[in-house]
């Protein structure tokens, strides 16, 4: 009886060793993980693109252009401002509009919006982000 004792204890402790030695690779893994991308992205500033989709026409007349902002670095972005320019064939502002993006994490999107008087189809429309601060 003794023996059988000893030969489930053993057959326990193996497998408790083969238990903590998983844990050990999966924290080892984690955590070289964690350093690399910390080491790697250090410093680097938030990579914002804008895209604009289709332009409305309120019940008022005023022009909607929803703007989907994404950030596509491993930063976060605060407070960006994004503007929008109407110009015409010469090239002159006739209109802008912006909006403030309270928050971008990092790999992320968000969506916000412009509004014009003129309409953006009779215009050539330019919308960039011009700013933002590090949280």
């Amino acid at each position: 009886m003794s023996k059988q004792r000893g030969a489930s204890r053993w057959a326990q402790s193996a497998a408790e060793w083969v238990a903590a030695g998983v844990g050990l690779v999966a924290l080892l893994v984690v955590t070289g993980t964690l350093l690399f991308e910390a080491i790697t992205q250090d410093g680097l500033p938030p990579t914002l693109s804008v895209q604009t989709g289709e332009t409305a026409q309120q019940d008022d007349g005023i022009f909607h252009v929803p703007v989907r902002l994404r950030n596509a670095g491993h930063s976060t972005a605060a407070g960006i401002l994004v503007e929008g320019q109407l110009r015409d064939e010469e090239g002159e502002t006739v209109e802008e509009a912006q909006f403030e993006l309270e928050y971008l994490p990092p790999e992320s999107s968000r969506q916000g919006g412009l509004y014009f008087i003129n309409n953006p189809h009779d215009y050539e429309l330019t919308v960039i982000p011009r700013g933002y601060r590090n949280p």
